[in-house]
């Protein structure tokens, strides 16, 4: 997955539940793309894949973690089909970090906690809101203005 390419070796995540057998993913190190050094930015809405991501760069400090506590919501889901043709999705089995930790239970909890502002709506002239990135993925606040993004890549004052 995406955390292989940064990671070469090791245990990455693993799946268990109480009747799912325990299900181990290892790094693969001819899937790395760089060894370049990594800064990840989470918050409450990283969910799934990209909790398990986070998680293995974390616990094999890959890579600098910073912002909020994810989500929490890596499982393994059945869906149970019912006879009137509706279902029920169940969650069969959780995503642990390579330390032991549930992610759904825990969520990952980056080293640098740092609280994301909440996002005030830029309006335009008809009082619709204006989306938040240019049409080429950009931000529009420029990165010398971003607080939230100094803040992370800003040395700590010791």
């Amino acid at each position: 997955g995406l955390a292989n390419l940064f990671v070469e070796k090791g245990l990455l995540t693993y799946v268990q539940g109480q009747k799912y057998a325990r299900q181990n993913y290892d790094a693969d190190p001819t899937k790395v793309k760089t060894r370049l050094p990594l800064q990840v930015v989470t918050n409450r809405g990283t969910a799934n894949g990209c909790e398990v991501a986070a998680a293995a760069l974390l616990d094999s400090k890959r890579a600098a973690i910073a912002g909020e506590r994810t989500y929490g919501s890596a499982s393994v889901h059945r869906t149970i089909g019912l006879d009137d043709g509706s279902a029920v999705i169940l969650a069969v089995a959780k995503f642990y970090s390579p330390a032991g930790k549930s992610i759904p239970d825990n969520g990952v909890t980056p080293e640098k906690l740092i609280a994301e502002p909440d996002s005030q709506v830029e309006l335009d002239e008809d009082g619709n809101p204006v989306p938040s990135t240019t049409p080429e993925g950009q931000s529009r606040i420029p990165p010398k203005q971003d607080k939230f993004l100094l803040n992370i890549i800003t040395p700590e004052k010791k």
